[in-house]
C-alpha cells in the first residue's frame, strides 16, 4: 500500500476559502454539502484541502454562498498581498460578526460611509 498523497497547496488554499465564504454567509457545512451533492463529511475534507472539488461542485458551490468563482483561488502565491485579507481562519468571533454584518449591507453608499467612518477610526 502506498503513502497517502499530501494535499496540494492549491486544494488547501480553495478549501480555505471555501470555509472563509462559507461562514461569512452563515451557511452551514451541511447546508452546502445538501447544496453541492455531498455529505457534511466530505465538505470537511474540501476545507481542510484534503480533497478537491470538482469543477461542478465548485460551481454549485458558488451558486449557493452567491460569490464569484475566482474568490476561491484568490490567495495564491501570485496574490501573496491577499492572502491575509482570505485567511479568515484567524479572525476572533467579534471581527467575523462584523463582516457578516458589512456584507448584508445592500445599499453601495451606506457600504461606503461605514467604510470610511471605519478608516478613519483606525488612524
Amino acid at each position: 500500500m502506498q503513502p497517502k498523497p499530501k494535499p496540494d497547496e492549491f486544494d488547501i488554499l480553495v478549501g480555505k476559502n471555501l470555509f472563509a465564504i462559507r461562514n461569512i454567509r452563515g451557511v452551514s457545512q451541511k447546508q452546502l454539502a445538501d447544496a453541492i451533492g455531498v455529505s457534511f463529511q466530505q465538505v470537511q475534507k474540501y476545507e481542510k484541502g484534503v480533497n478537491r472539488l470538482s469543477a461542478v461542485r465548485l460551481y454549485r458551490a458558488s451558486k449557493l454562498l452567491k460569490t464569484d468563482l475566482y474568490r476561491f483561488f484568490e490567495g495564491d502565491e501570485e496574490e501573496t498581498s491577499n492572502r491575509d485579507a482570505v485567511d479568515f481562519l484567524k479572525l476572533d468571533k467579534q471581527t467575523l460578526e462584523m463582516i457578516k454584518a458589512f456584507e448584508k449591507i445592500t445599499d453601495k453608499k451606506l457600504r461606503r460611509n461605514f467604510l470610511n467612518i471605519f478608516k478613519k477610526l483606525n488612524n
